[in-house]
């Protein structure tokens, strides 16, 4: 079973089960591209992650599952941050024991331990100085705790992935704003862009979260996941910028940070202060535990990805149709709709 499956990671991890045999459960609420995974040969089944009644019922049968749900920031309200990020978690695993499920892989983020400073060779357990960043980031930190720490609790085992930057051919979520700013002047590095830097291509992403379902040593652990290359945003940026037909230009962090400010407090177009911080600070994230403990060795480089990226651009209708796609709204009935089902318990 997969939640999130209608998502940019959760559908390639969706296309690959299926392209091996694997019988795939899609629990979603009924988006429009839920159509393509029923033509992939996946069973598509409503669900709300507000309800772990019925997400038991999905999950029925079920050996596996891979809860890969996630938004960007500006596609959610900060009162619905602690319903999706820790109470659809907690309900997942409810339904996973009901269910006599064995495992589940909870498709985290590298952003957990975001901060004004630099993060270099940052390992999973490495403490940390002040608290993650935003509301986004500690919300989901917060989740991947509740997990690891019921792991095995009540006879489901669980593992967390954390990758990097996320990027991609499939991408919808962060790539369209990306070609927007293409289409503006250029890529923004928001400093000097030699500051060293951790992505992660969703095939990585897809590999190590298909090993975290079976490795004896992934129940209990967050395990960071990236391309293995080291290199810095401006390297990576600018390959990116390429990719796209454009270039990658430096800014003043300061004042960009500033900016980010505003277009938070305004809820505007990105980029916001995070992801400010996600591209002008350090981050070489480490990971050797991946390497140990899943087996995991990147499956595609960031020079492979960059052209399958660039062509499959192409195959969109290039930049400027990409750089339209309009940025996904935050929609205001989650909370409640979480709060209601919490409120019919207590009745109950």
């Amino acid at each position: 079973m997969i939640t999130g499956a209608t998502g940019f990671v959760g559908g390639a991890l969706a296309q690959a089960l299926l392209a091996d045999g694997d019988t795939v459960v899609a629990a979603t609420r009924g988006s429009d591209t839920a159509a393509d995974l029923q033509a992939m040969g996946a069973r598509v089944r409503p669900a709300s992650l507000a309800d772990p009644n019925e997400l038991a019922r999905v999950a029925d049968g079920c050996e596996l599952i891979y809860h890969c749900v996630g938004v960007e920031r500006q596609a959610i309200t900060q009162s619905a941050l602690p319903w999706l990020h820790v109470a659809a978690i907690e309900n997942v695993l409810s339904a996973a024991a009901h269910a006599g499920v064995r495992r589940v892989v909870l498709l985290s983020c590298g952003d957990v331990t975001l901060s004004r400073k630099d993060r270099i060779n940052w390992r999973e357990q490495q403490p940390l100085a002040a608290p993650p960043y935003d509301a986004w980031c500690r919300t989901k930190l917060m989740g991947e705790e509740v997990a690891l720490h019921r792991s095995s609790s009540a006879g489901v085992e669980v593992a967390a992935i954390r990758p990097g930057w996320l990027w991609g051919a499939g991408d919808r979520t962060q790539l369209p704003a990306l070609c927007r700013e293409a289409c503006a002047g250029g890529i923004r590095l928001f400093g000097s862009g030699d500051n060293l830097f951790s992505s992660a291509h969703v095939d990585n992403v897809v590999h190590a979260l298909r090993l975290a379902a079976n490795a004896a040593d992934a129940p209990g652990g967050a395990f960071h996941v990236t391309d293995g290359e080291y290199q810095t945003s401006s390297e990576f940026f600018g390959a990116l910028a390429a990719a796209l037909g454009t270039r990658a230009r430096r800014g003043w962090f300061p004042l960009s940070y500033i900016r980010a400010h505003v277009r938070a407090v305004l809820r505007s177009e990105p980029p916001w202060p995070a992801d400010v911080l996600r591209r002008a600070r350090g981050s070489l994230l480490d990971c050797q535990r991946a390497i140990t403990d899943l087996g995991y060795t990147p499956k595609i480089s960031v020079q492979q990805g960059m052209a399958e990226l660039a062509t499959w651009v192409t195959q969109q209708g290039g930049v400027g149709v990409l750089a339209r796609t309009p940025p996904r709204a935050a929609d205001p009935r989650l909370a409640e709709e979480f709060e209601a089902v919490a409120a019919n318990a207590q009745e109950a």
